[in-house]
């Protein structure tokens, strides 16, 4: 289990027993282990054991890891020593493109200044399509090709890796992920048994550290959310800033502050790195089925679920429409509803019904052409909070009638089971309250008081 508390800024004060401290700025000091330094800034400078527990870098510190950053605040170099007066004993370098794309690394691995290691990366867009290695100096060569990357139509959506041996095709192994595109099992296929096997089972933290793997000696370059990681100095390439899954965080500012939605500009992705990820180190975005899966395990219980433990919208927006004068008046809530909130008051929700729908949720549950939500049979807990939501009444606006809409990327497809006829909405959807309402990032959870039949699909 894990277990993460956090302050009013959204920053570590406790971690799965140890214990957080948070500097000005939102910068991380101390993560219970390791001391923690930045420049003017922002970016982190070094990582070390504190021995005088002083706050400074000096004599008797041991294990000091040293970051170096270029006038973009792109960091260039990492470097180890042991202790405060031995010698560096392991260098990385880095460089980037236009793009700030991560195209080269030099790896010296004992700190005697001649590299062990370097490599360039070749893109096909924001993707690493080919991975070029030498281990000695001279020039890189087409020969030099050690690995090509297949990758899938969406964003970060890694699908095999091909090791290629002097430039001719060998071994391709299959990267299995999940629902943040985090690759959770690597297969091979074996020529000599014809069959394809799982050779490495990985295990991360919430934050995306690796905890456990089957066999370590079969890794790959993308691991948490497929982005890049260089397990010679443990760190994240997301594009425009590199993540540090020990401790859930960037080792800089956004580079574009506050535009990128979160007034912490440390913090990844507010904290929910299970229901979203962030491609390119700027802003968050939500994963369509982490919330899918998050609301069904809140509104899927079984019928003892007391209502004001519910969440029932995820970027609800209402708008109060014309009414018998004409008149029109808007209220616009972006954010989760719950049930017995301030803003659903507000808005005159008549909520005194929400524990009287069972009877009703159960018999839509039970009925002959089954309401289906993204291809799986819901349970009647699921639709009882949305049934009596959508028939709630507006004290507050008198003579008024609700509509509830939300804007979202996605095209739906509402279709009746029984009839066969469907509907589909895109863009900024809108549907009157008496036979929809829409949950953002899920589709459309329906019903019709004539047919009660409504199956619910989408698609980005």
């Amino acid at each position: 289990d894990e277990s993460y508390q956090y302050d009013a800024n959204g920053n570590r004060v406790t971690a799965n027993g140890s214990t957080y401290t948070t500097g000005t700025n939102n910068r991380l000091l101390s993560d219970g282990t390791y001391r923690y330094l930045y420049d003017a800034e922002g970016n982190r400078t070094h990582r070390f054991i504190d021995a005088n527990a002083n706050g400074q870098l000096d004599a008797g510190d041991t294990d000091i890891t040293q970051y170096t950053w270029d006038h973009r605040n792109r960091l260039t170099k990492v470097e180890h020593r042991a202790s405060y007066a031995a010698a560096v004993d392991h260098v990385v370098e880095y460089a980037y493109d236009y793009a700030n794309r991560w195209v080269y690394k030099r790896l010296d691995d004992d700190g005697d200044g001649h590299a062990e290691q370097r490599r360039i990366f070749i893109y096909d867009g924001n993707q690493i399509v080919m991975d070029f290695w030498r281990t000695n100096s001279g020039d890189m060569q087409v020969g030099h090709l050690r690995q090509r990357y297949l990758w899938g139509p969406a964003v970060d959506q890694i699908l095999a890796e091909e090791a290629v041996d002097g430039g001719t095709d060998d071994l391709v192994q299959w990267t299995l992920t999940d629902h943040l595109n985090t690759v959770r099992d690597i297969a091979k296929y074996d020529p000599g048994s014809d069959m394809t096997t799982v050779v490495n089972h990985l295990i991360y933290n919430a934050f995306g550290k690796v905890t456990s793997e089957s066999n370590p000696a079969i890794d790959s370059l993308f691991l948490f959310t497929s982005r890049p990681f260089d397990s010679d100095t443990d760190l994240q390439n997301n594009l425009n800033r590199w993540y540090d899954a020990s401790v859930g965080r960037w080792l800089s500012e956004d580079p574009i502050g506050f535009a990128g939605g979160d007034g912490n500009l440390y913090r990844y992705c507010n904290n929910s790195p299970i229901t979203a990820r962030d491609p390119n180190g700027h802003q968050s975005i939500p994963n369509p089925r982490g919330i899918y899966d998050r609301i069904v395990q809140q509104l899927g219980r079984r019928a003892a679920t007391k209502a004001a433990d519910v969440m029932v919208a995820h970027l609800l927006q209402v708008r109060i429409g014309a009414n018998a004068a004409g008149d029109t008046e808007t209220d616009t809530w972006v954010g989760p509803l719950q049930v017995n909130s301030t803003v659903a008051q507000a808005l005159g929700f008549d909520l005194s019904g929400w524990v009287n729908a069972k009877s009703r949720a159960e018999r839509m549950s039970t009925d002959r052409c089954k309401v289906r939500v993204l291809g799986l049979t819901t349970l009647s807990a699921f639709w009882r909070p949305v049934w009596l939501l959508e028939r709630g009444t507006n004290t507050s606006h008198t003579g008024y009638r609700i509509d509830y809409f939300v804007t979202f990327w996605q095209t739906v497809t509402i279709t009746d089971l029984c009839s066969g006829k469907f509907e589909q909405y895109s863009g900024a959807i809108f549907v009157a309250a008496r036979s929809v309402f829409i949950v953002s990032g899920v589709g459309v959870l329906s019903y019709d008081e004539v047919t009660d039949h409504y199956q619910v699909s989408w698609r980005r």
